[in-house]
């Protein structure tokens, strides 16, 4: 994985930088083959793997992001090559105008956010990147994108019906499976993101300065630093010296950027959703024997994170109407603000290392 220096020329033709991760073309160059479509070529030719060495919420992203632009540039523009003299800068221009004005989700029926653009936009800069044309992709602004930060610290004003409407959504997942809604419930207590909602349910505390913990849902057993950097990774080591004597936490798994960390139980209804998870999974052996996690074994990873999306979006669960994900995270944030806690302690709950996130979360007056 190599990180790169990127220019990026504006509309007025002022030049910035910035860095990024791009994956590492397969050794040896592109071998001269023709491919049917451009993704195909670029999945042949310029990935090392099928990970490619990034992180795996940033290596889906780029994936889909391929996905759409070789559709486009196959469907639309009649190419078969993102390289050599294949795709040319106004093949990008349509590309970018096509996602603005033309593209229809196919999950919400709705345009895509700006915010849904930029992303998609920031991975295809890097396949434009791996095969030289990165001069093709202007700045956001030049597309006239409101994506600065200013534009996306937008707190979210939740409405005095939200908890009867959540409660309701809440039941209507209850209905689609026992595993489901378990999920869903551990979510909104912590604020969870979706992975992070179905690969969580071990815990962590401490007691006279040594730690105990579970793991693959089984009890407490007494546990190194060593031995939880090992299946939690070294952010997690980093994270060790926020567990606080005689309290306990959810160890959160699957979170972005592999940043796991443990989550204070500080509550009853935090308490309750673990305990709810725990005890599902244990009496439900058979069907979580494998993995001893909240995804059946019948299910991979991948799958589970699907079905639980399906049934979100089948049970009417949106970002406009705040009954998903990213609404709980909104939520429960909030809540804490009104608990009490203070802006560093919210943004450690919430998974992240930039302070200033919390104008994300937290309306300011």
């Amino acid at each position: 994985m190599a990180k790169v220096k990127v220019r990026i020329r504006g509309k007025n033709g002022k030049i910035t930088t910035t860095k990024t991760v791009v994956p590492p073309p397969k050794p040896g160059g592109p071998s001269g083959k023709t491919y049917r479509t451009p993704r195909a070529e670029f999945r042949a030719e310029y990935m090392s793997g099928s990970k490619h060495t990034m992180a795996e919420g940033t290596a889906k992203k780029f994936h889909e992001a391929l996905d759409k632009a070789g559709e486009y540039m196959r469907r639309y523009e009649g190419l078969k090559s993102f390289a050599g003299n294949g795709m040319k800068m106004p093949h990008v221009e349509r590309f970018v105008d096509y996602l603005i004005n033309r593209y229809v989700s196919e999950h919400t029926g709705r345009p895509l956010t700006d915010k849904s653009i930029k992303d998609i936009l920031g991975q295809f800069r890097k396949v434009l990147l791996v095969v030289g044309k990165e001069h093709m992709l202007r700045d956001y602004a030049s597309y006239d994108l409101k994506v600065t930060r200013e534009d996306l610290e937008r707190p979210i004003a939740f409405p005095a019906e939200w908890s009867t409407e959540r409660a309701a959504f809440q039941a209507r997942m209850e209905e689609k499976a026992e595993w489901i809604g378990a999920a869903a419930e551990l979510g909104l207590a912590f604020g969870l993101r979706e992975q992070e909602r179905i690969r969580s349910q071990d815990m962590l505390t401490k007691v006279n300065g040594e730690y105990f913990a579970t793991y693959k849902c089984g009890p407490l057993l007494s546990v190194t630093g060593r031995q939880l950097t090992e299946r939690y990774g070294p952010t997690f080591r980093d994270r060790l010296e926020l567990v606080q004597e005689g309290k306990e936490y959810l160890i959160v798994q699957g979170a972005k950027g592999g940043r796991n960390r443990p989550a204070e139980m500080y509550n009853d209804v935090r308490r309750a959703a673990v305990e709810r998870v725990r005890n599902y999974i244990q009496t439900h052996k058979a069907e979580h024997r494998q993995h001893m996690s909240i995804i059946p074994d019948r299910f991979s990873l991948q799958e589970g994170r699907d079905r639980y999306g399906d049934a979100q979006e089948k049970c009417g669960g949106t970002k406009g109407n705040l009954l998903h994900s990213h609404a709980d995270r909104h939520w429960d944030a909030q809540y804490l603000k009104a608990q009490g806690w203070s802006d560093k302690e919210i943004i450690e709950d919430k998974g992240h290392s930039d302070p200033r996130k919390i104008a994300y979360y937290i309306p300011r007056k």
